[in-house]
């Protein structure tokens, strides 16, 4: 390399070095004191990667979702790196308790990467050498990656060095002889991002296969030969195959989510050339309106290319169009070569691609019928690599158009300022979000009130059960908003190295969690796992002290017969018998039964306190359903229709009294979701009074894959007709099928007998066979 190449970088190091240890030298120099994030993903990722080092698999990730654990490859904390950091701690043990460190300086090491590839780029671009070490801190540190970090905690994603890497390496294929080196390189490359991110390795393919088709359409025949189609395979195909195949082969946990094609994270204009976060956002909104930033998910993030960017873009379409209507447009080339816009084009798919652009167009239905590609719903992360193209090539073109001008160069340099300006006011925000949680995985660093969490004893439990329980992300049963919970078995976990008997994972298992939580449910279906747990230890329950008034009725039935272990102003810890959980439980309906049937009165085959009670019940035996959860049939119809379950006038209901509505519904491996329940009242004209949806798969109970549904309401008025009915969209299946549907007085006791007394129901809830 030649002298002054050497030093521009060495002084993009530098620059790059000095403006991190501004904002972070905090968490530099105490890489381990402090987590990005201390919630949701970023909490979960921390964990998974400090756990991985207590696994002897590989592969799996036995942390969480116990007994089952996990397909690394799933759970979301880089099996690339976290399998190399567990290969250097057997090397250097004293390491063991620095994973957390370790996370933290790959991603500011990421910047040390990725900004000396964008200076290697700018290089090859002809930028002077310290212009160059310049411009690529200014597109590195200007990247929307560095969001991520807090609050969402996507530490991964957040690696700013992964386009550099390929770009610059398929730079070097089209200069080199030696092709066949190059793209093994590439391919390579791609390989390992789909192992530290899949999102990050598909930029990567839609980039390098987009820069091929450009550069065919461009040279035509002169460039298509066998040889292309050998280098197209090695830099595309041969990264699919291979991460598919992994994926495909050695994953061996069964019905997962098929998830459906979502829109809620792709990228806007808005997104990605406006921002809230900008010096310049006054400037904006005099001609935007920013609020549109956050019409979907993704605008939180983004990915802004800056006002510099902006401005350059304006730039090139006015000197665009003065230089064709002069009929010099060959001139165009020296402010921006030929040869760079099949990289430019390539980075315009992406951005199209990011917004669902014509993609979003197509019916819904046949998205859903492409598997792979309906599964990467954060379609917005594919615009980083427009920002990072338009970003440097806008610098490009903006230094040879400005070198032609006096001042220019003045110019150049104050559009630098800018964006290094907007840097300044990302890294500021990001930074002060990055120093306030402590690290609890660090017994150097955990809060005194939490060294409670770090004193249970492996050798007496099998597993830890956190109250509330959890089931979080992308399951339909139980709630998930019990960040206490979460993080005090996380907590407890590292230290303990037991694991956690809840489900904390983006795409789990179904059949997998559905028998965890069949454990947890207070009614006697067979307890599924029964055979994998009962090794005759008991589990360490863990309870938040405030948050007991959030425990459901089965949770505070299972607090009442642990046993306490340990207890603090803060937590408590407990020992539960995991018989409790294996046996029947008594549910103490058929008692009170007992104690009510002399004072009850037969209505209708029900059992009810109350003559005049109003009692709605369909069993929906007339009706023609290949599945039925009890008798002859079942409601059954197509989530875009709206079928009615149920109608009635309202003239002997009680308008004081809360009703409940409860039914059973179908839901296999979740593909009946994505349809809501709707209870509609309307008066004479047909005008509605009232509009309830909710979702049927929420729910506290489940047998086999039916899941009991129970919403309650009131009534507006007495002269009102009631609908009950079923509408969704055509996500997963385009059916559903929902039983027994029943109405009743909220508050009142409602039993139902079946041959004699033979079978006896309470609140549509078998108790006595």
């Amino acid at each position: 390399m030649h002298f002054n190449k050497k030093k521009g970088l060495i002084l993009s190091i530098l620059i790059n070095v000095f403006f991190l240890l501004f904002f972070y030298h905090a968490n530099i120099f105490h890489p381990n004191k402090y987590l990005f994030s201390n919630h949701d993903d970023g909490l979960k990722t921390y964990y998974n990667f400090v756990w991985h080092q207590n696994d002897t698999s590989f592969l799996e990730l036995n942390s969480t979702n116990y007994p089952y654990g996990e397909f690394i490859l799933y759970e979301g904390s880089s099996p690339f790196f976290n399998n190399l950091k567990n290969i250097i701690f057997k090397v250097i043990p004293s390491l063991n308790d620095y994973s957390v460190a370790i996370l933290n300086l790959i991603v500011f090491l990421s910047y040390l990467c990725g900004v000396s590839f964008l200076y290697l780029i700018f290089i090859r671009f002809a930028l002077p050498y310290y212009l160059s070490a310049i411009s690529a801190n200014a597109v590195i540190l200007l990247s929307s990656q560095i969001l991520l970090l807090n609050p969402a905690g996507h530490f991964w994603l957040s690696l700013v060095c992964y386009f550099p890497i390929g770009w610059f390496l398929l730079i070097k294929y089209f200069e080199s002889n030696r092709k066949i080196k190059w793209s093994l390189l590439i391919s390579l490359n791609i390989f390992i991002w789909a192992f530290i991110h899949v999102y990050l390795s598909n930029t990567l393919i839609f980039f390098v296969a987009g820069v091929h088709l450009f550069k065919l359409i461009f040279n035509g025949k002169s460039y298509f030969n066998k040889q292309l189609l050998l280098h197209i395979f090695i830099q595309i195909f041969l990264p699919v195959i291979l991460v598919i195949t992994a994926y495909k082969t050695l994953d061996t946990h069964t019905d997962r989510i098929d998830m459906p094609f979502l829109i809620e994270h792709i990228a806007t204009f808005y997104s990605v050339f406006l921002s809230e976060h900008t010096p310049f956002k006054s400037i904006y909104s005099l001609f935007f309106d920013l609020n549109k930033i956050y019409e979907y998910r993704w605008g939180e993030k983004g990915n802004y290319v800056g006002f510099t960017v902006n401005l350059s873009i304006i730039a090139f379409v006015i000197t665009t169009i003065i230089l064709f209507v002069k009929k010099k447009i060959k001139v165009l080339q020296e402010f921006l070569p030929l040869q760079y816009y099949p990289y430019l084009l390539a980075s315009i798919l992406l951005l199209l691609l990011s917004m669902l652009i014509p993609i979003r167009l197509l019916p819904m239905d046949f998205i859903n019928m492409l598997p792979l590609i309906k599964q990467f719903s954060g379609v917005g992360r594919f615009a980083w690599g427009f920002y990072y193209v338009v970003a440097v090539l806008s610098f490009i073109f903006i230094y040879n158009l400005l070198s032609k001008v006096r001042y220019g160069t003045i110019v150049f340099y104050i559009l630098l300022i800018i964006s290094f300006t907007e840097a300044v006011s990302y890294h500021s925000i990001v930074s002060k979000r990055i120093k306030i949680h402590k690290n609890p995985f660090s017994i150097n660093h955990i809060r005194e009130s939490e060294k409670i969490l770090t004193k249970i004893d492996k050798n007496e439990f099998q597993a830890i059960l956190p109250l509330p329980y959890y089931f979080k992300y992308n399951l339909p049963f139980k709630g998930n908003n019990f960040d206490n919970s979460i993080y005090a078995s996380l907590v407890a976990s590292t230290y303990s190295k037991l694991p956690i008997f809840s489900v904390f994972l983006s795409r789990p298992s179904v059949s997998e969690a559905l028998s965890i939580y069949k454990m947890l449910m207070p009614v006697s279906y067979q307890k599924p796992i029964k055979q994998v747990v009962e090794n005759g230890k008991d589990l360490a329950v863990i309870i938040y002290n405030k948050d007991t008034s959030l425990l459901s009725l089965n949770e505070k039935i299972l607090l009442k017969k642990a046993v306490p272990y340990l207890k603090n102003s803060d937590y408590s810890i407990l020992s539960l018998s995991i018989d409790n959980l294996l046996k029947p439980v008594d549910t103490t309906l058929l008692g009170k039964y007992h104690n009510l049937k002399d004072s009850l009165h037969n209505k209708n085959g029900w059992m009810v306190s109350d003559t005049t009670s109003f009692i709605y019940y369909n069993n929906f035996d007339t009706l023609k359903s290949d599945i039925v959860y009890k008798g002859n049939g079942a409601l059954k119809g197509l989530k875009k229709d709206y079928i009615v379950a149920a109608k009635f006038f309202t003239q002997n209901i009680d308008t004081s009294k809360e009703y409940v509505l409860t039914f059973w519904y179908y839901n296999y491996v979740w593909d009946q979701t994505f349809n809501s329940c709707i209870i509609r009242e309307t008066d004479s004209l047909n005008n509605t009074l009232q509009w309830i949806s909710f979702s049927p798969v929420s729910t506290s109970l489940i047998d086999g894959w039916w899941y009991f549904s129970e919403h309650k309401f009131k009534i507006k008025s007495n002269s009102s007709n009631v609908t009950v009915m079923f509408h969704g969209g055509n996500y997963f299946k385009n059916w559903f099928v929902a039983d027994e549907l029943l109405i009743y007085p909220a508050g009142e006791d409602i039993f139902r007998t079946e041959n004699n007394g033979d079978k006896i129901y309470c609140n549509n809830k078998m108790i006595k066979k």
